[in-house]
């Protein structure tokens, strides 16, 4: 959707807008990307100004002119704000669970796009892994990942044990067995949370390399 066309809509149904397209296509949720929305909002703040100094110097004039204060109305024409977005935002998503992604550049819109696709692509596979039991056992990977006495093959078998967790792809398994090395690490970290809510945020800020 380009800016103008959402700006229009925003200063007049855009929630009765989303909520027929939500059930005309039988979908809970919708995502809207906006092309030069900041880039729309900076000219309309730019022309904002530019009236307001001409409707000063307008009023000036005519004041002069007349020799008592004379004021010259200013244009009625409605500026939606990077405020008005920001309540939007948040309008959107409580009446509508719309979520809304302003993009500026074509690369960005094909980020966007990539990035969507990739999320639909990967659903079936991830519904799957969350279905799937935790059935690891050491003996049925003995064959492809060997152990030697000085413990050589330990860290690869320990990335092969948290990929039995759901969703737990290679990369995630390598950033969290780099942070701690061992199951028993791990437990241990557990451990120290005071909380359910903290051992729940223990791994979040692990820094994940995705491969190419």
């Amino acid at each position: 959707m380009l800016a103008q066309e959402f700006v229009l809509l925003a200063q007049s149904s855009i929630c009765d807008c989303v909520n027929t397209i939500l059930r005309n296509l039988k979908k809970k949720k919708l995502t809207l990307v906006v092309y030069g929305l900041s880039a729309y909002l900076k000219d309309q703040s730019r022309k904002e100004k530019r009236r307001f100094r001409e409707h000063v110097s307008a009023t000036a004039e005519n004041t002069n002119k007349s020799n008592k204060k004379a004021v010259v109305p200013m244009s009625e024409d409605v500026v939606f704000t990077s405020a008005d977005m920001e309540s939007l935002k948040v309008k959107l998503l409580l009446q509508t669970d719309c979520s809304l992604w302003p993009v500026e550049t074509a690369e960005e819109l094909g980020k966007i796009i990539a990035r969507i696709t990739k999320a639909v692509a990967e659903r079936p596979f991830k519904e799957e892994r969350l279905e799937q039991t935790f059935d690891f056992y050491a003996a049925d990977v003995s064959g492809n990942i060997k152990v030697s006495k000085d413990g050589h093959g330990l860290e690869r078998l320990w990335q092969q044990q948290l990929m039995q967790f759901p969703l737990v792809a290679l990369e995630t398994s390598q950033a969290i067995a780099s942070r701690y090395p061992s199951p028993q690490t791990l437990i241990q970290a557990y451990k120290t949370c005071g909380c359910d809510k903290d051992a729940s945020l223990l791994l979040q800020d692990i820094p994940i390399r995705r491969h190419a």
